[in-house]
């Protein structure tokens, strides 16, 4: 039987293992996915369909309601949007406690704003705000990264640095 011959999985990893690793020549190494991006936190955190759909329906019912009251007092709805997450989140009622629940639920919220918004630019209404719009608008982006790049270069040159490595400055 040619399968009796093959080594355990356990045993052909630490075998693998060059001699200059004395530690590990006897322990079995954990190559699931969890553990390698994030560790153990990670693998004892796995990520639960049914916990972020209620999250989802608790956060979009509160905001709803809160975004309801905002607009009888003559508001703006994102203030009311903005009071709903404070109302379920760790500060409020703390329905949404973990900061891995907020940060999936703030990955939504982005996408339905940026949704949202292109659903109300008007491109004929942009078009018609003439040149001088569509100029700043191109340069924008360029000039603010060139001066980014500059103060953080500046800082760097100074002795300030964030980081390590040919890009630390960017």
């Amino acid at each position: 039987d040619a399968h009796a011959a093959d080594p355990p999985a356990a045993e052909a990893v630490t075998t693998a293992l060059p001699t200059t690793w004395p530690r590990f020549a006897e322990t079995a190494i954990d190559t699931s996915p969890g553990r390698l991006l994030e560790g153990a936190a990670a693998a004892a955190e796995e990520p639960n369909p049914a916990l972020l759909m209620k999250n989802i329906a608790v956060s979009l019912t509160g905001c709803g309601l809160i975004a309801l009251t905002v607009n009888v007092l003559k508001q703006p709805l994102i203030l009311g949007y903005l009071l709903g997450g404070v109302l379920v989140g760790p500060i409020g009622l703390g329905i949404v406690e973990s900061h891995v629940q907020i940060n999936e639920l703030s990955s939504l919220g982005l996408i339905f704003l940026l949704f949202m918004i292109g659903l109300e630019l008007d491109i004929m209404a942009l078009l018609k705000m003439g040149k001088v719009v569509l100029v700043t608008g191109g340069f924008q982006f360029p000039i603010c990264a060139g001066i980014m790049v500059a103060i953080f270069m500046g800082l760097e040159a100074i002795g300030l640095n964030f980081g390590t490595g040919p890009y630390a400055s960017m």
